[in-house]
């Protein structure tokens, strides 16, 4: 057993807080809860988000039950394995059976990875509201709020992290109540340096809200699992006038073309002195003097070197590559173009839970079933969604994986 004096050492105890312990064993006093941080701190970090009832990353991992799950019902030839299925019950303890299921080696990839590589959430905001289903029907208490909704988040945040393999890819959707308080929490769990990108959403055109700015986005965290991960670029498709908005100039052989830049971003990129210009570059020297002597380079009057990007080399894609900020009519221009690209969900619930009928192949007959599966007593019992391809991905406004897992 380790002294006192051990204790003060590693603990970094107070002799004050010290004495508080001592006197409470003498006395037979269990020790409260609160004192866990204090007796055993967690791993020193440069900054962490403190609040009431954190638990230990461990602690979560230990106290959560696996439960076996059982079939209900199989369509099509679904059902052999993992994938394409919608597990209907308490999410934690599910992702803590899934998690076994991965340890065991049964949750792969196509390629034989383990994990998975896709993540999507639109977890409760902390409203402190009760929502309805189309048909006035008690649809879900989004009762939890402080504390209690972080913690309750952040617990199926760890089992999710552990769940990810390691080119997988995780997406939170928040909104403004919340958001600040779980970029800490998503930097504690997976790291800063693996936070991707911030997505703002305007997801409406206006609000009237009384005495403050009207709040019309909400908000995504894209985090990876590790320095390698799978990306599959989205395009947004052209507008009508893009091409004679930005692809102005033309060469003697009539190619039309736009300038980019070629500075490096945020100062970053090889240093070099290019025709009297010292500066950072997105390129090296080499691809430099190659774009000079394909004639690909565009010279400002003061003499900044910008690259030729010729409008048919790249008209092939079907749109430009989407950017940090949707606007929602660009959104519903997305899921309108000629190939589905990060659309929205259908206008109305029938319309999105027909969509995930159809492509989990399940028969009309039961999409109702499905239907009502917002109709549950708590936030902590709503569905997740797991797919083996990318329909469920789709289904929910995402199609960054292929061939790969998703929840």
């Amino acid at each position: 057993m380790a002294s006192s004096d051990s204790i003060h050492t590693t603990a970094g105890l107070t002799p004050e807080f010290r004495q508080r312990v001592i006197e409470a064993l003498r006395r037979g006093e269990n020790l409260p809860s609160e004192w866990a941080r204090e007796l055993f701190p967690p791993e020193k970090r440069e900054y962490e988000l403190v609040y009431s009832q954190k638990e230990r990353e461990e602690d979560i991992l230990a106290g959560t039950m696996a439960v076996p799950l059982q079939a209900v019902r199989t369509f099509g030839k679904n059902g052999s394995h993992w994938q394409n299925s919608l597990i209907f019950g308490d999410n934690l303890q599910s992702m803590k059976t899934l998690l076994k299921v991965k340890e065991e080696g049964q949750l792969t990839n196509a390629d034989g990875t383990p994990g998975v590589r896709l993540i999507y959430i639109d977890p409760p905001f902390a409203t402190k509201m009760e929502f309805k289903g189309t048909q006035d029907q008690k649809a879900y208490q989004d009762k939890i709020a402080g504390a209690r909704f972080i913690e309750f988040l952040r617990k199926r945040l760890v089992l999710m992290r552990d769940l990810l393999s390691t080119d997988g890819t995780i997406y939170v959707h928040m909104d403004l109540r919340t958001v600040h308080y779980m970029k800490v929490v998503l930097d504690e769990l997976f790291g800063e340096h693996n936070f991707l990108c911030e997505i703002i959403w305007k997801s409406t055109s206006a609000h009237s809200d009384a005495k403050r700015v009207g709040a019309i986005h909400q908000t995504i965290l894209v985090y990876t699992r590790g320095p390698e991960w799978i990306w599959n670029t989205q395009y947004v498709p052209y507008s009508d006038d893009y091409k004679e908005k930005y692809y102005r100039y033309k060469d003697p052989d009539g190619r039309q073309w736009k300038s980019t830049d070629l500075t490096g971003p945020g100062g970053r990129g090889p240093v070099y002195v290019w025709k009297g210009v010292k500066r950072a570059w997105r390129v090296t020297v080499e691809n430099m003097r190659k774009y000079e002597a394909e004639s690909r380079l565009f010279y400002t009057r003061n003499g900044i070197p910008r690259l030729k990007q010729y409008w048919d080399e790249i008209v092939h894609r079907g749109g430009i590559p989407a950017q940090s900020l949707w606007d929602d009519k660009e959104v519903q221009r997305w899921s309108a173009g000629p190939t589905r690209v990060w659309g929205t969900r259908p206008k109305s619930q029938k319309d999105y839970w027909r969509e995930l009928s159809n492509s989990l192949q399940i028969p009309e007959t039961w999409s109702s079933t499905l239907s009502r599966v917002q109709a549950l007593p708590a936030p902590s019992q709503r569905n997740f969604a797991v797919d083996g391809l990318e329909s469920i991905a789709e289904s929910f406004r995402f199609t960054q994986c292929r061939n790969g897992s998703s929840i």
